[in-house]
């Protein structure tokens, strides 16, 4: 199953009211990790729902799973049903604290090793970057620079500058400096950390999962049947959005306001209704897909496919080349069969994940 389709649970509940979306993918410690979505927090199963959810999780060696826990926590009490126990994900040694510092690298250097910083890459560091402590027993054993964004927080470096990097005491695990900061992120309501290529080796405490950036090169007009949606869709949209985000309706409404009011976005609706995607105009004739959203109940139906060729279409109009990101395997695949292609990988932890294990 690793190398074939990519495997896809749709399930309604009881009253085909609200659905969930599973997508399984296989990490190298042999847990699956699920990616999940309901269309409402309200999924209520019924005995024949709940075994063809054991049967689908049998079916992918599902015995020991992680996902990313929000708002609702419904899968987590599905898989209690289905005899599963949580695990603490992570496991941070006695004595080991972090705290935010001065966002001063200069003294944080002192005694210190960079990790995470590859060849040729400058520590020029940006107005977003902090810095943040990591201490065991008192005394400091490193130090993450990290830059925020929003519900996530990000570290990485290249040649024209750095986003963030990492500092290590002679003779301690950096593994270590990136879990203490995980936890810090977590504690200020951060949803996800996302770390550079040059953090791999350092990365199996906090169990990260790929995140894949991606680029289109040229114009492309492809026929589609989405529009472009506007005032008269923001109850619509925020529905949507409130899915996606897993977030309250209050906070959706205010994201979509936002949004439609900015000449830099543009969102595209499917004719159902059944999804949607956020478009943002970069500059210098450079686009991003920045989300795209299938709901549930219509995901498996060609609804992601067409808001695709849609957007693709919409953003050529002023765009040669479009960018995105994905976590998703299926999602990358798609994207692929259009024309996109890989730029680089950054990792991606899910802050607020589950860990559960069926005995």
């Amino acid at each position: 199953m690793h190398n074939k389709e990519i495997p896809v649970l749709i399930l309604p509940d009881a009253h085909g009211k609200s659905w969930l979306s599973l997508e399984a993918a296989y990490e190298k410690d042999g847990y699956v990790r699920l990616f999940k979505e309901f269309s409402d927090p309200s999924f209520r199963p019924n005995r024949e729902v709940l075994e063809r959810l054991g049967r689908f999780l049998d079916e992918v060696g599902g015995r020991d799973v992680r996902f990313e826990d929000n708002r609702s926590g419904s899968l987590s009490s599905l898989l209690r049903r289905l005899r599963y126990a949580r695990i603490e994900p992570y496991r941070l040694p006695k004595g080991v604290e972090s705290r935010p510092a001065a966002a001063s690298v200069d003294d944080a250097v002192d005694g210190m090793r960079y990790f995470g910083l590859g060849d040729g890459m400058r520590t020029a560091f940006g107005d977003r970057v902090r810095r943040i402590d990591v201490t065991e027993n008192g005394l400091r054993i490193g130090t993450l620079m990290i830059s925020d964004y929003g519900r996530f927080a990000r570290a990485r470096a290249n040649r024209f500058g750095s986003e963030g990097v990492g500092l290590v005491a002679e003779g301690k695990d950096p593994s270590i400096i990136l879990l203490a900061v995980a936890l810090r992120l977590l504690q200020e309501g951060k949803r996800y950390m996302i770390l550079g290529c040059e953090y791999e080796p350092y990365l199996d405490s906090i169990h990260p999962f790929p995140l894949w950036h991606m680029r289109l090169t040229g114009k492309r007009r492809l026929d589609h049947s989405c529009r472009l949606a506007g005032k008269p869709d923001v109850e619509l949209l925020s529905r949507l959005t409130c899915e996606y985000e897993d977030t309250d309706i209050v906070s959706a409404t205010s994201t979509v306001l936002r949004n439609l009011s900015s000449p830099e976005f543009k969102y595209l609706l499917h004719p159902g209704g059944k999804g949607f995607a956020l478009l943002k105009l970069l500059g210098w004739s450079e686009g991003m897909i920045h989300d795209l959203y299938v709901s549930p109940m219509a995901q498996g139906k060609g609804v992601g496919d067409e808001l695709t060729r849609g957007s693709i279409s919409v953003l050529s109009e002023d765009c040669t080349s479009i960018h995105l990101n994905t976590i998703y395997p299926r999602a990358r695949r798609l994207y692929e069969k259009y024309g996109f292609e890989i730029e680089y990988t950054d990792f991606c932890v899910a802050l607020n994940q589950t860990a559960m294990s069926r005995a």
